[in-house]
Formats: structure tokens, C-alpha cells, sequence
């Protein structure tokens, strides 16, 4: 199912029109393009959306998860990286923490992904103890076996 179309789902269990759907967060014709497939909706708006009408975004993901899966059940990487990336330029602390909870839910995505959004959450609070060690060597480690190949641990 794609987003759109859980979006419309929700819609029509809450008992909405469309236009109570999205208050004043996107136009009505904005809005069923997003439902019809025709446009894209950006993380934050979307979950704007879920946290207005009390949404649960575990729940959300679920049914839309096998959309953005490719073969051999692997998350759509290049999906949620350009949605952190965005996330990350419009400095949007709230989607950021919200995309990290959903990779955290989701077993098959990689460290680096996982990584990236731990720190991209840390920049974005200006926080840079909220990346501990343990995080900052497995970063280190990812990133380093993608440069040089196989390399032994660590210490």
C-alpha cells in the first residue's frame, strides 16, 4: 500500500473529507494528488498529519512498509536517505527523530543507515554526547570497511 493510499484509508476510517483531513497544513488539490500517487508528501507534512488526527506512526508504517521494500526485503534505502537529507537541510529535529524511531523498529536496515540518523539527530540538538562511543566506533567501522573493504575489528 502506498502512502497515499493508507492516507486515504485513515481519511475514510476517521469519517473525513478531505478537506478536514488536512486543515490548513496542504491545499485540498495537494492533498488527493497525494492520495491518487500523483504527488510525493515530505516527511514532515506527513507526520503532521498522523500526529493531528492520533495516528500511530508504528501502526502507518506497517501498512506501507511492503511498498517501499525492494527484493529480498530490503528497505528502499535511497528513499529514506534523501528524506533524512531533507530532514537534515530544513533542520527538522522532530522528523529526524521520528524516521530514527522507524529504522529502529525496522530489523533489515543497515547500520549506516541507522547510524546516519543517530548522527544527523545528534548535529541537529547540538548535542554531540548523544553519540556514545559504542555508536561512534560502529560508525567508524561501517564507514571505514566501505572505503577499505573487509578489515579486522576495532579494539
Amino acid at each position: 500500500m502506498t502512502i497515499g493510499e493508507a492516507l486515504k484509508e485513515e481519511r475514510h476510517k476517521l469519517g473525513l473529507t478531505q478537506k478536514e483531513m488536512v486543515k490548513d497544513l496542504l491545499s485540498i488539490s495537494e492533498y488527493s494528488k497525494i492520495e491518487n500517487n500523483i504527488h510525493n508528501i515530505d516527511a514532515n507534512t506527513l507526520f503532521s498529519l498522523l500526529e493531528l488526527h492520533n495516528i500511530e506512526i508504528k501502526n502507518f508504517y506497517k501498512k506501507i512498509q511492503s511498498e517501499y521494500l525492494i527484493s529480498e526485503n530490503k528497505l528502499n534505502l535511497e528513499f529514506i536517505t534523501k528524506e533524512l537529507e531533507k530532514c537534515f537541510y530544513k533542520n527538522d529535529l522532530s522528523s529526524v527523530k521520528k524516521i530514527k524511531t522507524m529504522l529502529t523498529l525496522e530489523p533489515n536496515v543497515p547500520i549506516e543507515l541507522k547510524l546516519k540518523s543517530i548522527l544527523i539527530l545528534s548535529v541537529l540538538k547540538h548535542d554531540q554526547k548523544a553519540v556514545n562511543d559504542k555508536t561512534k566506533k560502529q560508525f567508524l567501522e561501517e564507514y571505514l570497511i566501505k572505503i577499505f573493504g573487509q578489515l579486522t575489528k576495532i579494539p
